[in-house]
């Protein structure tokens, strides 16, 4: 449980991060929904 926690954090911190990116034009609003499923999944993981 302890690795899905970590790896939640580091995806919040990422969709934090590609969004910044994104408001400066050089990301895609796809990278911004890629992270958001990946959190998605590990937050659906952790409450199995």
């Amino acid at each position: 449980m302890a690795a899905i926690d970590a790896n939640i954090e580091r995806f919040e911190k990422l969709l934090h991060d590609v969004k910044e990116i994104f408001k400066n034009g050089f990301a895609e609003r796809l990278d911004i929904d890629k992270v958001q499923v990946q959190l998605n999944n590990l937050t659906t993981e952790k409450q199995k």
